[in-house]
């Protein structure tokens, strides 16, 4: 007679393992459900074409400072010497293609394909860089275009002159072989990215638009090939952004009641702004995953080790595992948050005078679906100050999530593979703002990737000191830039 209230030891033990053995398979089955989504490729040889050339012409145009300036007259003298010092060295793009100038001083290459009524593809960069700082604490002058140790040294080298002149090289090289590319090919450059793009590459999109041109795809800068910055993995990860956030620059601004400092009777114009930003940096926005981001861990988790592999296939579970922890990271927290960068800060005319008034700017970086009112009124509860007064600028427009299932993703992965072997590819999001978003509309597909391998001390030198390239690097932006163009027949001519 069995005993009442209890069940028997058998089914205790049956219970038990169930509740083991059922979510155990759960996780596992997410684990392996996680295949891999690499594309095979043939590993291809650079082309020939002369190296020494290619770094005599990128260290030319490092050497003409054309620093962003809202002073239009401050890139006038600049991108004028660039555009002459093109049309010197590369003559056969020149007598090819068609030239035109765009606006005061964008660029735009047309090379017409085999099937001129084909959606072509756009290949963009641009010419201008930021400030260069405190010139002295550079190992080498930012506008020297330095060769020293295996590097070309000098602003612009990572972002974005490199490109641009890898993009040019490449071309040339091609048409000196007699290749034709199968659909039309445009090569954009801008001269204001630094700025927004919006007297540049803007103007450019607008008369693409107006000219009835149609792209399957924009590649511009954006994403890197990333070595050893992604946790648990030790091949590069080529990271093609699909999307980017968006920028809005807004100023704080405190009035002040001025007067000789030795008759202050309280907090002063300065004190009041320095708490705010305080509250800011101490306070940042809340974290969680992007779609591109997730599309991300989901694509690399498939190349890590099984205990990854079991909590990224999860994220249902361990999504705020996940979340949390590449918040915690300094290098991996702008993925999952949008960020307030405070840049700059004025006050004050003399050491013994109080300030009338103080402002300072902060760059907001907005993940891709926040929305621009809910983040300036976060960034005023954090401040909690009504004597702070909030300015905000222009929000940078949004831009469509790329596909990464059309024929343009995989031609681009393919030809990663193809140059950077051992690289893993990986959809990302870009944490910056490119010239890219322009070409919304008369691109099908906005992607962004920067064919430079780059360590986690290399991003600093993006805007910062001792910017520089490894010659070898440069020459594998050729080669890859060349390989992509003569891929261009995978594409589907009909979307």
């Amino acid at each position: 007679m069995p005993r009442s209230g209890f069940a028997r030891p058998r089914t205790w033990v049956l219970l038990a393992a169930g509740l083991i053995l059922i979510p155990s398979w759960i996780l596992i089955r997410g684990a392996l459900q996680i295949t891999s989504k690499q594309f095979a490729a043939q590993p291809t040889t650079a082309p020939e074409f002369d190296r020494d050339a290619l770094i005599e012409k990128l260290g030319s145009i490092l050497r003409i400072e054309s620093v962003a300036s809202a002073d239009q007259a401050d890139r006038t003298a600049g991108r004028k010497q660039i555009g002459e010092y093109l049309l010197l060295k590369f003559p056969l793009l020149h007598s090819q293609l068609v030239r035109r100038e765009i606006g005061t001083h964008g660029l735009l290459f047309t090379w017409a394909g085999r099937d001129e009524q084909a959606p072509g593809v756009i290949l963009a960069a641009h010419f201008d860089v930021v400030p260069a700082g405190d010139v002295h604490t550079w190992t080498h002058p930012p506008f020297a275009g330095s060769v020293a140790d295996g590097f070309l040294w000098g602003r612009g080298t990572l972002d974005d002159k490199s490109s641009a002149i890898a993009i040019l090289t490449a071309v040339e090289h091609l048409l000196s072989q007699d290749f034709v590319p199968p659909v039309p090919v445009y090569l954009a450059f801008g001269f204001d990215e630094e700025l927004g793009g919006q007297n540049g590459a803007k103007a450019i999109a607008e008369y693409m638009r107006g000219a009835g041109i149609a792209a399957q795809f924009a590649l511009d800068e954006g994403g890197i090939l990333a070595q050893g910055i992604i946790a648990g993995l030790e091949a590069p990860v080529a990271l093609i952004g699909i999307d980017e956030k968006r920028s809005l620059m807004v100023e704080l601004k405190v009035g002040g009641q001025g007067g000789h400092a030795s008759l202050s009777g309280g907090e002063t114009a300065i004190g009041v702004l320095s708490r705010a930003l305080v509250r800011i940096a101490s306070n940042p926005f809340d974290s969680r995953l992007s779609e591109s981001t997730r599309r991300m861990l989901e694509t690399c988790a498939a190349e890590m080790t099984f205990v990854k592999r079991l909590i990224l296939g999860n994220l249902n579970i361990f999504e705020a595992l996940v979340t949390h922890q590449l918040a915690s990271d300094s290098s991996t927290a702008s993925s999952v948050r949008t960020t307030a960068a405070i840049t700059m800060v004025s006050g004050g005319t003399a050491p013994n005078a109080l300030p009338s008034e103080a402002r300072a700017s902060i760059d907001l970086r907005l993940l891709p679906d926040s929305i621009a009112e809910d983040v300036i009124e976060s960034l005023l509860r954090t401040i909690d100050d009504p004597r702070v007064q909030l300015i905000a600028g222009d929000l940078s427009p949004p831009g469509p999530t790329a596909s990464i299932e059309s024929d343009a993703y995989k031609t681009i992965a393919t030809t990663i593979r193809a140059v950077f072997p051992e690289a893993i590819v990986s959809p990302y999001m870009t944490p910056g703002a490119t010239d890219s978003r322009h070409y919304a509309g008369v691109a099908k597909d906005l992607y962004r990737f920067l064919p430079i391998p780059m360590k986690a001390e290399d991003l600093s030198r993006l805007h910062g000191v001792d910017e520089r390239i490894a010659l070898t690097d440069l020459t594998s932006m050729v080669h890859f830039y060349a390989q992509l163009i003569q891929q261009l027949d995978a594409l589907d001519r009909n979307e």
